[in-house]
């Protein structure tokens, strides 16, 4: 039995919206994205209005976001929270359980790879190829020690 047949029609999700990032370093964030991926900033504003507390269960809130996004949409929100602030958060594991990283597919890896090298304690390894050939991929840690997986997809 298909799940929309199930639970309905109400359950598909329209279209993916973005990431979200939280980062104690909002300009070395923006460069390392910007540099390495072209991202541009399509939105830079603080948001602190009482509707997004409420919806986060927090009585005030500050935060500073900027919408990157690359020529067809917004795919990465960068925060920067003002308060309330948070205790030293807990580094991430690969495999941690909610969500411990997003993937990108990229046209040359190894240019991708290149830049990268240029940030301090961003690789987890070089690329490697699958074992069904189909694709070329590596780990990062970006500089808010976020994973993320970079694929080529190989020609036949």
């Amino acid at each position: 039995m298909r799940l929309q047949k199930f639970y309905g029609k109400n359950m598909e999700i329209k279209n993916f919206r973005h990431v979200g990032i939280v980062t104690n370093n909002l300009s070395r964030s923006i460069n390392f994205y910007k540099k390495v991926f072209g991202l541009k900033i399509f939105s830079n504003q603080i948001e602190n209005d009482k509707s997004l507390g409420r919806i986060m269960g927090l009585e005030k809130v500050k935060i500073k976001t900027v919408k990157l996004k690359n020529d067809k949409t917004i795919i990465l929100e960068l925060l920067k929270w003002y308060y309330p602030k948070s205790k030293k958060n807990l580094i991430k594991k690969i495999n941690s359980t909610g969500i411990t990283h997003f993937a990108v597919a990229v046209k040359d890896i190894n240019n991708v790879v290149n830049k990268i090298k240029k940030f301090k304690n961003c690789f987890i390894s070089e690329p490697e190829i699958s074992v069904n050939k189909k694709v070329k991929y590596v780990f990062c840690k970006t500089p808010e020690k976020v994973f993320i997986e970079i694929v080529q997809v190989l020609k036949k």
